[in-house]
């Protein structure tokens, strides 16, 4: 579902959108994003969905992909 948080950064631009889960009920805050209109060094990233790798489960091709560890904060 559609959030209101917007971000930006200064090699990609503004994000378009992004987007919170509801997994068993609970919602899980801003686990993706998008830019509908990045900068033009990375146009090739228009309309592709961006996920946080330590806030999801993801695999490619049925294969897991191991899951960072936690950023420490300096």
């Amino acid at each position: 579902m559609p959030s209101e948080t917007v971000s930006e950064c200064p090699y990609k631009g503004t994000t378009s959108g992004y987007y919170s889960a509801i997994v068993d009920g609970t919602v899980r805050p801003d686990v993706a994003w998008t830019y509908d209109f990045p900068t033009r060094q990375v146009l090739p990233i228009a309309g592709l969905v961006a996920f946080y790798q330590e806030k999801v489960n993801i695999s490619a091709d049925g294969v897991v992909v191991p899951t960072p560890p936690p950023r420490h904060e300096r």
